[in-house]
């Protein structure tokens, strides 16, 4: 195997750890023809803040991956929150089934991963994430060669890990495959792009708010009775879209690494996000509820040669992502997964569980107005779950209050159909209640908010 950290010699790398899991595992040597695997997750990116969901967004390099891929316009994430997405792409799990419901728990390092059953089917593995929340003190390393993380930041633009990723593609032998995790966060709270991305904008408003994060959202709604105005929504909207176009000028930037330094047709890329950001349904500049801005997720696939190129309508989630990649590549893992590979999906019915995240306590929130809309306040204690199918999307909360959500022709999340519906509310909680026990939730020992972790989640806005 190589030794990736001589890989990497020559960039300014701030925190690239080599892992001894290696040797724990007998390498079962690699089919030479195996294509190079991209995993590229874009932190809090809505579907249709994208061109490939939304024609009248500017994201040319995404649209350019989607046009030589399958678009999935139905991509769910099980829970809208960083770590917990992230290990149900890793696990195939959902994260009551791999037990980490927050960004506080850690990922069991007897949890088999999708990096580990790569390496030992013969990948080098590399990662550069660019929060540290989501870095080695997660479980996140689990499996990689190569770990690269913020140092003495909470986060990082996309240039940074987009450099480093793209240094780690130009010099990697070429006889082996590998498989590069690469994550971006620039679309997260806060809301900060660079001063290029700023033209068009208000500029008094710039002027006056160059960024926007809680602390500023806070003294704005406390200076005005608790309320944002229309004016001060669409302007953070428009930071946070600016976000999302700084980020995909830097997924250009490694596409075209790919292409220049390893065979990038007989590539697999998955692009997707661990959740979205909600602007709307009485939750604001974070992702919450359930509701289709923080669940709704980009999901697109290249597959090597181009297989197959379209939109595709059937309804899938990061569960199915390591499955995915196994059943491209002919292997049998050893991990029990609960998602599905998507080539076996076909036109039958599917049932997706939606859980919230659980377990902290969310920070206080000083916002009661947005607009004309009231705010809604959904707590951590809340037990609050949901199922979504191809038609329905329902959610139960403290197992007593019900709302069901026409999904088709488009979703319909203004009505509440759920005393308009009261036997399919009856049968799609019973169907949920089935689908809790067929995935039996792992209880893991709470774990102590330590100094470095807490820091991160208070500059998040995750807690106060």
């Amino acid at each position: 195997m190589s030794t990736p950290l001589r890989v990497l010699s020559g960039l300014a790398l701030v925190a690239a750890v080599a892992l001894g899991g290696a040797a724990l595992y007998e390498r079962i040597p690699c089919d030479p023809r195996a294509p190079d695997i991209y995993l590229i997750s874009i932190d809090t990116l809505r579907a249709d803040a994208t061109s490939p969901y939304h024609v009248e967004r500017r994201t040319p390099h995404l649209q350019r991956l989607a046009e030589q891929g399958e678009v999935f316009e139905r991509a769910v994430t099980p829970m809208p929150l960083t770590r917990p997405a992230h290990f149900s792409m890793f696990t195939g799990l959902y994260p009551r089934e791999h037990g980490v419901i927050n960004n506080v728990n850690r990922l069991p390092t007897r949890q088999l991963v999708l990096a580990e059953e790569l390496k030992r089917n013969g990948y080098s593995t590399a990662a550069f994430v660019s929060a540290r929340h989501i870095g080695q003190s997660s479980g996140a390393g689990q499996g990689f060669d190569v770990f690269s993380e913020p140092v003495g930041r909470v986060q990082r633009r996309a240039e940074v890990a987009v450099r480093e990723a793209s240094q780690y593609v130009a010099t990697a032998p070429l006889e082996e495959p590998i498989f590069l995790w690469l994550h971006t966060f620039d679309p997260h709270m806060p809301y900060d792009p660079p001063a290029r991305y700023r033209d068009h904008l208000d500029r008094q408003l710039v002027a006056k708010y160059p960024s926007m994060r809680w602390p500023i959202i806070d003294q704005i709604a406390a200076d005005n009775h608790g309320a944002i105005s229309k004016e001060i929504l669409d302007y953070t909207i428009r930071l946070y879209q600016r976000e999302v176009e700084y980020n995909d000028e830097w997924l250009g930037r490694f596409l075209d690494a790919i292409n220049e330094h390893r065979d990038f047709n007989e590539a697999l890329i998955i692009l997707t996000s661990d959740h979205g950001e909600c602007f709307e349904n009485g939750i604001y500049f974070e992702h919450l509820g359930l509701f289709e801005g923080a669940i709704h997720v980009p999901f697109v696939v290249r597959w090597p040669r181009k297989r197959v190129v379209g939109r595709s309508k059937k309804l899938v989630s990061h569960l199915d992502i390591a499955p995915t990649i196994f059943k491209e590549l002919g292997i049998s893992s050893q991990m029990k997964v609960s998602g599905r590979a998507i080539q076996d999906l076909g036109d039958e019915p599917r049932r997706l569980l939606l859980e919230h995240p659980e377990g902290f306590d969310w920070r206080p929130r000083v916002v009661r107005m947005v607009g004309d809309d009231q705010v809604t306040h959904i707590l951590a204690a809340q037990e609050r779950l949901g199922l979504i199918t191809d038609d329905w999307k329902y959610l139960r909360t403290d197992g007593t209050v019900h709302e069901l959500y026409a999904m088709t022709p488009s979703p319909d999340e203004e009505r509440n159909l759920a005393e308009r519906e009261p036997e399919l509310v009856a049968e799609l909680s019973r169907r949920l209640d089935e689908q809790l026990r067929a995935h039996v939730r792992q209880v893991l020992l709470p774990r102590p908010i330590d100094a470095d972790l807490r820091e991160t989640l208070e500059a998040l806005g995750y807690t106060h």
